[in-house]
């Protein structure tokens, strides 16, 4: 009779055990499918964020290339050396057939240093300008490549946020 009460025990102990068992696989299937889901929506989350900052990356490099465009157009106004040449070499031809040879030197050179400091003048506005345009338009689309930086960090630190919140409901 004795064993016949050891054998109940040990068959209650282990229905008991059994028991705990499920409730604990249950608990492991529970737990293991609220990380699961986490998990995912941590993924979800990662690649929206990397989706706006690719867009705003994308945005960027297009005000970029406008500029870049902008200022193609703009040099292609400009007259080359091989324009230019020619024609102030007829200007100092006909600058030499109407001055007489000995006062043309030192004219000349006077003449020759002003053209110069015209040039160099000229080359200076016109990069002057040049730059302002650039600066203006480069000026506007970093703004626009700040906020767009801001505005994609701010996506990303939500991102997060919502993650920790989700982590912790759970």
């Amino acid at each position: 009779m004795g064993e016949n009460i050891n054998n109940q025990f040990h068959i209650k102990e282990f229905y008991v055990l059994q028991g705990e068992v499920k409730t604990l696989r249950e608990m492991f299937e529970s737990q293991f499918k609220s990380l699961k889901e986490l998990i995912e929506l941590n993924f979800k989350t990662i690649n929206m964020a990397t989706e706006k900052a690719l867009m705003a990356n994308d945005k960027r490099l297009d005000a970029m290339n406008e500029i870049k465009g902008a200022m193609k157009d703009q040099a292609a106004h400009f007259p080359t050396r091989e324009e230019l040449d020619p024609r102030l070499s007829t200007i100092e031809d006909i600058l030499g057939k109407v001055v007489l040879r000995s006062d043309f030197d030192n004219q000349h050179e006077r003449v020759r240093e002003d053209i110069r400091k015209l040039e160099i003048s000229k080359a200076e506005m016109n990069a002057k300008a040049d730059q302002k345009g650039v600066d203006n338009k480069f000026e506007g689309a970093q703004k626009q490549s700040n906020r767009l930086t801001i505005f994609t960090i701010i996506s990303i630190a939500i991102a997060i946020l919502a993650v920790i919140t989700n982590y912790f409901k759970h």
